[in-house]
């Protein structure tokens, strides 16, 4: 199992797209997060069908309406159940279908808010 995180802005380029699916193809990778990709919620299953045909998806629309997180699998080789998710993060239990290893994993994207401290 190979896993990978790739802060991707820019997803709605094809080259992007491509360089994505060559970059899960080339790597093996079975299980990815892709943070700030900038795709719209209409858009993203489509394009997401495009790079990891077959793959299940998790995303995080529904507390961010610019949905900043992405975690997709082949659910061949992993069991995905999102625990917890926020604007920030999304959190899952992942399961190995072959070996039954079960861990817990992060998807973290950090905003870039400005917080002002005067003391």
């Amino acid at each position: 199992m190979h896993f990978g995180v790739w802060n991707l802005r820019g997803l709605n380029d094809p080259l992007k797209q491509r360089e994505a699916k060559l970059f899960i193809k080339n790597n093996k990778v079975s299980l990815v997060g892709l943070l700030e990709h900038k795709v719209k919620e209409i858009n993203v299953k489509r394009i997401l069908n495009f790079i990891c045909p077959h793959w299940h998806f998790a995303h995080n629309y529904k507390s961010a309406h610019l949905g900043r997180i992405l975690v997709c699998w082949d659910p061949h080789i992993l069991s995905v159940n999102v625990l917890n998710q926020s604007s920030q993060y999304i959190h899952c239990e992942v399961q190995s279908i072959q070996t039954g290893l079960l861990f817990l994993t992060t998807f973290v994207y950090g905003a870039n808010d400005y917080i002002f401290f005067f003391g």
